[in-house]
Formats: structure tokens, C-alpha cells, sequence
């Protein structure tokens, strides 16, 4: 019997780890505890949570302490009673759809320091640095700066998400990361993110603009698709690949620059969207996936500027048809071409790099005007038929290409043909070219283009169009208008080149851009001073760039400071908001600096001490003792000369001497100037016994007619509000430690005169030592002249 129960007691005694399919309920909140780490992590509620919750840092279980440290999986999935939640910094991890279906969950507190983040606006949405989580019910975000990446599904089907603010810092965007938020509207991506994740913002419905900036390398597959509001996009230079379906669907997109550095243009990436109108692909693009521009039925211009053979899939434009048709490569697929519709092309334009175009037949087009054929194109043989409406047509190559049943029923009789001027007998003696009704060399064309210019908004345009001509000189002048003035907004307008007083016959004009951008614009906003208990100011701010003779309304300013009263002194920052698409605003904030309508200062025995003061004061009222500054140091004597003062400026080192006690010194603004050798201090300092080429002194007394400022031995801790005396060490010499500086004063305030119209130049001037000046000094301080104390500012 012994035995068993001595057995029993050994079980007892071993300890108990709590499994994590076991938890327990602590305070309504559901942890899994891991006993051998300390550590609980929240977990599910079997009954679902509801209402607001605190998450607490630390729970007690069994009279042991357990850090919180994981919100694990679902652990709050579905809880659609669930209103509020605070998670304590503690946490350091989320973990996958910890919160998805929390359709009632308003507002989440994250504490700063987490890897994970919540809004300040009331924001469900967690951005995290390592796990994934979901979240639904978004509405404003900021994401703090401490952030450096937003994980996989972090915003995924935040459906009220309207706005986000991606600070510098972030590094990458993770897959479905803004998925389905589809009313967010727009989205600027900084320098600093690298990496985009599949799927990132796929269903943004309503995102209408945005802007990828800085470094990243890769849209990745999937990343924009079906974001039907989208109607530009800004890519970064760095910008390689565009992946498969990344843009698939954005059926209003009408314009996208592609980067110069793209090398790889997936499947579909750009199917569907049928208000695109222009599509130039770069010379280092040399892949083409299959359908990457299907049903693109609003292109007007496709510029194919690559170089060499492209790898490309099936029907890469099937279902298009520009007007302006551009090519300089081979396509590797005899099919890709396939559904491209060739019967609207008006311009036609061949590469100098490209021989021969596959499967690519330009008949019966009645809209065709102009063709261009590079120098190494040698082949023509059966297209251009039945273009009843060919215009011009400008050959490159030195040697007539093969024209074999080429040009039938064009009417090439009344059509032009240029041609090198070393070519002219070739093509003039080889049919078809032969059979153009008008054969030019091309030294005989002249094609005039008008210049390209930029200005600000509200600047004046130049006083003339400039033009550049190649070909043969021309004679006399082309018109050049341009509708935009100095009210026009920031866009591009057509510089138009037309005829004029020209008399030259063959003659090709081609416009410029004026491209009207911001004008910059810098609002201050003013400072103000204020006393206590005074009512605010009505705030306002200095307008620098406004354009037009235009008023600050035009950019809706609002000025603003945090202080909703003056009864509280310190200082307050006031800040400016304004927008308008016409200024590239620059805001700078002011200051509102509240004054304490006094400051106490308190004499302690033997009657004697030092003070500094962060705030102007006015000691005109004060009777019972007086202010000195250092206005000087007698050599001879070893004494400190000390100036009593009334208007004394923040900062200023005072000496103060009067009946012990505790004194109210009205705050002021200050319009006083001194050289003053008395340095103050309005925070702890530490002063040691030199300062450079000087030596510091403290004030030491036991009774008033002791005073004196003794010097510092090694080093002092000089509290706040307190001053001490500093003196060139060549005039105390390098012995001082072992001298006291005595204190000599000159109550006479009132022979301070501020003002020196009427000081004679030529009279003799003296420091307040003694010492005789070579002339009127140039140096700010008080000084004797005519008897009388000056000083100059």
C-alpha cells in the first residue's frame, strides 16, 4: 500500500504539457499553451467571439505567467459578432485567414513595433512581414514606415478599401495582396518595392490609375487582371517582364509606355483590352506570348520596334486593326499573324533591319495612303493589290525589291514613288516601280517637322515655333499654331505644322507636342506668437508660383494647427492642405508658439543666482531685485562687469541679486540685442572648465557681498534655467583655476541708448572696460561714447 501510494505521488509530482489540440479558455479568450516555453497562443473559439476583446501581452493559467505570442490560423475566422479587437505588441505573429469572414470587426488595434500593423482610420486590413493573413473590411490605410513588406493575401477582398498610402521602405507586395478590393481607385508604388506577387491587385474593379515607380523588375502573372476601371498605367524603366494575363480584361486602359528595358511579354497579357489606341514595343523585347494583344479592337497605332527575331505564340494581334502599322522584326510563329486584320491599315511602315514579311498580306485595303519599306526589305512580291487609294510609297532599298504580282489594280500610275537617288534609273527602268506616275529621288522630298517643347503652366509660349528640315531647302515659310496659351492645364497639346507661304511641291509636315507640366508652388504657412489665455490667430500662409494673377483659392488651401486653445504654452506646428491640377504644391509648415504669460523665479538665500529663460521677459515691473547681464571683464581689477537689464530676450545668461523669495516676470517679445559673456542654459548641461580658447565660471555666494564666479575645476552638471560666465582665457591667463572673478556693477540701465543717429562717427568710442577703440566699432555690443552707454545691434 505504501508503494502505490508513493507511486502515485511521483505521477502527481511530474509535470503536465498542455497539448495544442487542448486549450483552455482564459478571461473568454481561447490559447493553446505551450507550458515548457511559456508561450500561449490564441486560438479558436468554439462558440465564435463576439464584441469588443483586448488581447492581453501576458495570461495567467494555473499560477503560471504565459507571453502571448501567436493569433494562430482561424482563430478568429467567421466570428461575425466579433466588433473590436487590440492586439498587444507582444504578438509577432498572424497567421493565414486569422480573421477572414469577420464581417462585423470595425476597428483592430495593432501595437506599434509588431511586424503586423493596422490603420489608425479604422482599417480591418494586417500587413505583415512574414505569414499571410486575410481581413475584410477596409476602409482608409496607412502603413507605417517601420513596415517593410506586405504579405501574401494581407488586403485580399478589403472591399471597402478606397485609398492606401505605400510609404518608401516596402520592398515587396505579396500574391492576391490587394485582390478583390475593388473600390480602391488608385495605387502608387514607390521606389523602393522590388517585387510585385502574382495576382496582387487582380478585381480591382474601380482602380482607375497607377503608378509603379523605381525598381521593380517583374509584373508578375495575373497581376492586374479584370481591373476594368484602369485607364493608364506608369511602368518603371527597370520593368523586364509583363507576365502571362497581367493586364487581361482592362478593357478601358487606353494608353500604357512600355519601358525600354522590357524583354518578355507573356500570353494575354494584354488581351482584352479593347480601348487601348496606341502599343509601341521596345527594341529588347524578344518574346511575344500567345494572344498577348487578342482582341485589342481599338488599337489606331502599333509600333513594333524590336529588332532581329521575336519568339512569338498564335494570334499575338488577332483581332486588331490599326491604322498605323510599324515593323522592324521577324515574328518566329508563321501563325502570328493569324485574324490580324490588315484592311484598315493607312501607314505602313517596314523597318530598315527587316527582309521579308511572312504571312502578312496587305490587299484590297482601300484605306491604305502611305507605305515605307526599309533597306534591307527585298521582297513585295503579292501584296499591295487592289489599294485602289496608295498615295505614296518610299522605297530605302538601293535595289528594287521583287514585286511580283504586286500593286494590280492600286492605280500606282497616279501614285508617288521615292526612291534613293543612287536607285532613281533602277526603279525607273524596273516594273511595277517603274509604272508610278510620279518617280522622286529623295533628295527631292523635304519633310519638315515642328519641335518639341515643355513649359510650366502659366508661362508664356516661345516667341516662335521652331522646325527642322531634312531634304531639299524650302521656300518660304510653314504656318506653326498651337491652341494652348497660358491658362491651358498641364497636358499635351499639337504643335501644328501646315504649308504657309512653302512653294516647295513634295513636302511632308509633322507636328510637335507642347507638353504644359505643374507649376511648382510653395505655400508657407506663417508663424505666430501668442500669450497665454489670448484668443488664436486666424492662420494664413505666404503663396510663392501662382500663375495667372491667380488668387489662393485656386488650390483650396486650408490651414490648420493643433492647438484648439491658448491655455496650454509650448509650441504647436500649423500645417497647410491644398490639391489642384495645375501646381505641383510644396507645403511648409509654421508655428504657433504660445507664451506663458509668466515665468516664477525663485531667488534662493544668500539673495544671489543665475537664470536663463526660454521666453522673453519683461523684469520692468519687478522691484524687489534686478536682472545684469556680463557686458565685460576688467583685467586690472579681476572683476566681472555686470549691466542691470529690463527687456531681456529668450536664452539670455542673467545674473540676479535681490531679496530671497519666489517672483512672477511677465513674459514679452523682446526687441533687445546683447553681447553678454553670461551663458545660458535652459537644459541640464554639463559644462566642463575650458570651452575652446575660453574658461567658464560658476557663480558662487554665502552672503551677498561675497559673490563671485569661481572657476570650474574639471567638469559640472549646471541644471536647467541656470547660467554661467565665460571669460577669453588669455585675459584671466592659464592660472585661473586658482582666481575668483569678482563682480563690479552698473545699475544704470537707462544710459542705454538704442539709437545712434546721433553719435558722432569720429568720436572716441570705449568698451565698457576702458579699453579706447580705433574708430567706431563694427561689432554688435555696448559701448561708451560722449559719456554715454550705446548699443549697436
Amino acid at each position: 500500500m505504501k508503494k502505490l501510494l508513493l507511486l502515485l505521488l511521483i505521477v502527481m509530482a511530474v509535470p503536465v504539457t498542455m497539448m495544442a489540440d487542448d486549450p483552455v479558455e482564459i478571461d473568454g479568450i481561447y490559447y493553446n499553451l505551450i507550458t515548457k516555453a511559456k508561450i500561449a497562443n490564441v486560438t479558436s473559439n468554439p462558440n465564435k467571439y463576439i464584441g469588443d476583446l483586448i488581447i492581453p501581452a501576458t495570461v495567467t493559467y494555473n499560477g503560471v505567467a504565459y507571453d502571448v505570442k501567436e493569433i494562430e490560423s482561424s482563430a478568429f475566422a467567421n466570428s461575425t459578432g466579433l466588433t473590436s479587437i487590440e492586439i498587444p505588441n507582444s504578438v509577432t505573429s498572424i497567421a493565414t485567414d486569422a480573421f477572414s469572414g469577420c464581417t462585423g470587426l470595425s476597428s483592430m488595434i495593432v501595437a506599434l513595433g509588431n511586424p503586423v500593423y493596422d490603420s489608425r482610420d479604422n482599417c480591418n486590413a494586417i500587413i505583415e512581414t512574414s505569414s499571410n493573413s486575410l481581413i475584410r473590411g477596409c476602409t482608409n490605410t496607412t502603413i507605417p514606415f517601420s513596415v517593410t513588406s506586405i504579405g501574401d493575401n494581407a488586403f485580399y477582398g478589403c472591399y471597402d478599401l478606397t485609398s492606401i498610402d505605400i510609404p518608401d521602405g516596402i520592398t515587396s507586395i505579396g500574391r492576391n495582396a490587394f485582390r478583390d478590393c475593388s473600390n480602391l481607385t488608385s495605387i502608387d508604388i514607390p521606389e523602393s518595392v522590388t517585387s510585385i506577387g502574382s495576382n496582387a491587385f487582380r478585381d480591382c474593379h474601380n482602380l482607375i490609375s497607377v503608378d509603379i515607380r523605381g525598381n521593380v523588375i517583374s509584373i508578375n502573372d495575373d497581376c492586374f487582371r479584370y481591373c476594368m476601371s484602369l485607364t493608364t498605367i506608369n511602368l518603371s524603366n527597370s520593368v523586364m517582364t509583363i507576365g502571362t494575363r497581367a493586364f487581361l480584361g482592362c478593357s478601358n486602359l487606353t494608353t500604357i509606355t512600355i519601358p525600354d528595358a522590357l524583354t518578355t511579354i507573356g500570353g494575354s497579357a494584354f488581351k482584352d483590352c479593347s480601348s487601348l489606341t496606341s502599343i509601341t514595343i521596345p527594341e529588347n523585347v524578344n518574346e511575344i506570348g500567345t494572344y498577348a494583344f487578342y482582341n485589342c479592337q481599338g488599337l489606331e497605332s502599333l509600333r513594333l520596334l524590336c529588332s532581329g527575331s521575336v519568339r512569338s505564340g498564335y494570334h499575338v494581334f488577332g483581332g486588331c486593326s490599326p491604322k498605323l502599322f510599324e515593323i522592324n522584326c521577324n515574328l518566329s510563329d508563321n501563325d502570328a499573324w493569324s485574324l490580324f486584320s490588315t484592311s484598315n491599315i493607312e501607314t505602313f511602315i517596314v523597318g530598315d533591319e527587316l527582309t521579308y514579311l511572312r504571312k502578312l498580306s496587305i490587299n484590297d485595303n482601300i484605306y491604305l495612303k502611305n507605305v515605307t519599306l526599309g533597306a534591307s526589305y527585298t521582297n513585295v512580291s503579292f501584296i499591295f493589290n487592289n489599294c485602289e487609294n496608295l498615295d505614296v510609297v518610299t522605297c530605302h532599298a538601293t535595289t528594287p525589291p521583287a514585286a511580283s504580282s504586286s500593286f494590280n489594280g492600286s492605280y500606282i500610275e497616279y501614285a508617288t514613288l521615292i526612291v534613293p537617288d543612287e536607285a532613281y534609273n533602277a526603279y525607273s527602268t524596273t516594273e511595277p516601280w517603274s509604272n508610278f506616275g510620279t518617280i522622286l529621288k529623295a533628295s527631292q522630298i523635304s519633310t519638315v517637322t515642328a519641335k518639341d517643347y515643355t513649359r510650366e503652366y502659366g508661362d508664356a509660349n516661345p516667341d516662335e515655333w521652331e522646325y527642322t528640315v531634312v531634304g531639299q531647302a524650302l521656300n518660304g515659310e510653314p504656318l506653326r499654331t498651337c491652341a494652348a496659351d497660358v491658362t491651358s492645364a498641364p497636358g499635351t497639346y499639337p504643335i501644328v505644322i501646315s504649308q504657309g507661304t512653302v512653294t516647295n511641291e513634295h513636302v511632308t509636315y509633322v507636328n510637335g507636342t507642347l507638353t504644359i507640366t505643374k507649376a511648382p508652388l510653395t505655400i508657407t504657412a506663417n508663424s505666430y506668437t501668442i500669450k497665454e489665455g489670448e484668443a488664436l490667430p486666424s492662420y494664413d500662409a505666404v503663396f510663392t508660383g501662382l500663375k495667372n494673377s491667380e488668387s489662393k483659392s485656386v488650390v483650396s488651401p486650408v490651414v490648420s494647427c493643433t492647438a484648439t486653445d491658448s491655455n496650454t504654452p509650448g509650441t504647436y506646428p500649423i500645417t497647410v492642405t491644398a490639391s489642384s491640377d495645375n501646381y505641383d504644391i510644396t507645403t511648409v509648415a509654421g508655428t504657433l508658439t504660445i507664451l506663458p504669460a509668466k515665468m516664477s523665479i525663485t531667488i534662493g538665500a544668500p539673495g544671489v543666482g543665475t537664470y536663463c529663460s526660454p521666453y522673453d521677459l519683461d523684469f520692468s515691473t519687478v522691484t524687489d531685485f534686478k536682472a545684469y547681464i556680463a557686458t565685460g571683464y576688467n583685467s586690472a581689477t579681476g572683476n566681472v562687469i555686470v549691466q542691470a537689464v529690463k527687456d531681456v530676450p529668450a536664452g539670455t545668461g542673467l545674473f540676479l541679486k535681490g531679496t530671497p523669495g519666489t517672483y512672477d516676470v511677465p513674459c514679452g517679445e523682446s526687441s533687445s540685442y546683447y553681447v553678454n559673456m553670461l551663458v545660458g542654459v535652459t537644459e541640464a548641461t554639463t559644462i566642463s572648465a575650458t570651452d575652446g580658447n575660453m574658461t567658464n565660471f560658476l557663480l558662487s555666494a554665502t552672503n551677498t557681498s561675497d559673490a563671485c564666479f569661481r572657476p570650474i575645476s574639471s567638469t559640472y552638471n549646471l541644471k536647467a534655467n541656470r547660467a554661467y560666465l565665460q571669460i577669453p582665457t588669455y585675459m584671466v591667463g592659464s592660472s585661473a583655476g586658482a582666481n575668483a572673478v569678482g563682480i563690479e556693477f552698473e545699475d544704470g540701465v537707462t544710459g542705454i541708448d538704442n539709437s545712434l543717429s546721433d553719435m558722432d562717427t569720429d568720436a572716441h568710442w570705449f568698451t565698457l572696460d576702458g579699453r579706447k577703440l580705433n574708430g567706431k566699432p563694427t561689432q554688435k555690443g555696448i559701448y561708451v561714447v560722449n559719456g554715454q552707454k550705446v548699443v549697436i545691434k
